[in-house]
């Protein structure tokens, strides 16, 4: 039986956990107007709201895609170079924690041609340099537009951007042979945007075992013999699962 003096210790402990809760909720308020913490605090909930929406790096940068350069450099390099590092990562994500076997099948998806000897581990563990995409930035030309290196790199395109891309081909200059040209831009920092440079963009696989534990994503400025980078643009790419992306990190 339910005597007044439990009942009145039972609702002062619910006063208290309301008032536990409302300071909780007036001392993150207080943080977010008043200090740095609120910055880290709100960009956790960012992330956890990125990761719950399961918004992909093509449509989260989507302001990004038909930038012009003037309004790119609006946008501290920093954050396009941090756009560009994701960019990266969602190209090679998938094959983290896969066998040879499947790594191979899901390569089949962004490089036509690949074969079993281009992923099988040397005795360091390490499959063969992969050129996985490479481009010609034309986007402040009078038409504005980014050249594939080849049709088959359409691949890559449609693999980062879920098919969302807008492009179409185009006869190269002095050939029959068609190339496949974006008016979408993939890449945002000012290393991956040099009007009419190529970049091209290569992956390693590293394995423990028979399994990938990382990945070496590399952006040439060239062809994929150049020893000459893209700032920022030569990361490992470890771990599994990656879901969100934030402007803010």
């Amino acid at each position: 039986m339910l005597t007044t003096k439990d009942y009145l210790h039972r609702k002062g402990q619910g006063i208290v956990e309301y008032a536990l809760l409302l300071a909780f909720v007036v001392g993150i308020a207080m943080m977010l107007s008043n200090s740095n913490i609120g910055s880290a605090v709100n960009r956790v909930f960012d992330d956890v709201a990125d990761y719950l929406a399961y918004r992909t790096y093509y449509d989260y940068y989507g302001e990004f895609h038909n930038a012009t350069d003037t309004e790119l450099a609006a946008i501290s390099n920093e954050k396009r170079i941090k756009a560009d590092q994701e960019g990266l990562q969602s190209l090679v994500q998938n094959l983290i924690g896969l066998d040879k076997n499947a790594a191979l099948e899901e390569l089949k998806k962004l490089i036509p041609g690949v074969t079993e000897n281009d992923v099988k581990p040397n005795t360091n563990g390490d499959s063969k340099t992969l050129t996985v995409l490479s481009y010609w930035d034309h986007y402040d030309a009078s038409t504005p537009y980014i050249t594939l290196g080849h049709d088959s790199e359409m691949n890559a395109i449609d693999y980062v951007t879920d098919g969302k891309a807008t492009t179409y081909a185009q006869n190269s200059a002095g050939s029959i042979n068609k190339r496949t040209v974006s008016r979408d831009r993939f890449f945002y920092s000012n290393d991956m945007t040099e009007t009419g440079a190529r970049r091209t963009v290569t992956a390693q696989l590293h394995y423990d075992g028979d399994t990938v534990k990382s990945v070496t994503v590399i952006t040439h400025n060239g062809d994929a013999n150049s020893k000459t980078y893209s700032e920022g643009m030569n990361i490992e790419v470890t771990g599994s699962g990656w879901r969100g992306y934030s402007v803010n990190n």
